[in-house]
């Protein structure tokens, strides 16, 4: 009996405690409910978000992809000396990933940029949009562009080097260029560097170099390559926005690209 009794009296404590966490718990149960409707409706209306965000995110691409075909086309009829060309970017879909189409309209005809133009286009939209590119990361403004005016004719060349000139110095990006024209197209925008062979091993002469004024402090100096392929130990002092590096035919001069990708 006593036992009983202890029994009851246990249970109409918990009856007790658990009345008086009755309201705690309803409060936290309509809470929960609560946002479960709330989750409910959010999942009803997500195709219809996820549908603007995509529309949304279409439209600022287009905006900034019609700008870059603007300065590409620019870019293409500066160095070229023509007004015919314009350079069309489109955004389209490649193994579910995004990929860009690049087209050169010529009186509203579509042509590749390599195969209906040859590779005078192709050289000039790819340094373009590799400029382009680099000025819109975070990442240290520095880039190699190893002999990007290959297939232009000596004719435009004086063009294309001022436009790449005019580029680095305005945007600030510290460029090196390799090329096989003669240096004088250079001359006005940075430092000409000529890699000639020595008696023992390769050499660097500074044939010209333009005013570095107002140069921001943060460019890389000099590279240094020694026992690298063909340099046995070459250095390259650099001017903070545009070196041009010459010289003959496998003397080594691309191999500065090889050691920096290294």
């Amino acid at each position: 009996m006593k036992d009983f009794l202890q029994t009851v009296d246990l249970c109409i404590k918990e009856g007790l405690l658990m009345q008086g966490q009755l309201p705690a718990l309803t409060d936290e149960k309509n809470k929960i409910v609560e946002r479960v409707e709330k989750a409910k409706i959010w999942l009803q209306k997500q195709p219809d978000y996820i549908k603007f965000l995509k529309q949304l995110q279409e439209i600022l691409h287009q905006k900034n992809i019609g700008a870059f075909s603007e300065l590409l086309s620019y870019f293409v009829n500066d160095v070229l000396q023509k007004d015919t060309k314009s350079i069309n970017l489109e955004l389209y879909t490649y193994h579910n990933l995004p990929a860009l189409r690049i087209e050169a309209l010529n009186n509203g005809q579509k042509e590749s940029i390599i195969e209906g133009n040859g590779g005078s286009i192709a050289n000039i939209v790819s340094t373009g949009l590799r400029l382009i590119a680099l000025s819109r990361m975070k990442n240290r403004q520095f880039i190699v562009l190893d002999e990007p005016d290959c297939w232009l004719k000596p004719d435009h060349i004086p063009l294309f080097a001022k436009i790449i000139g005019e580029i680095s110095q305005k945007l600030r990006i510290q460029t090196v260029i390799i090329s096989h024209h003669h240096w004088s197209y250079f001359k006005d925008y940075g430092r000409v560097i000529e890699l000639r062979k020595g008696d023992i091993q390769l050499e660097t002469t500074i044939v010209l170099d333009a005013s570095s004024d107002g140069a921001p402090d943060d460019t890389i100096k000099k590279v240094l390559m020694r026992r690298f392929m063909s340099h046995y130990d070459t250095t390259y002092e650099l001017h903070p926005y545009l070196t041009c590096i010459i010289g003959d035919d496998d003397v080594g001069k691309s191999v500065i690209a090889t050691a920096l990708k290294a």
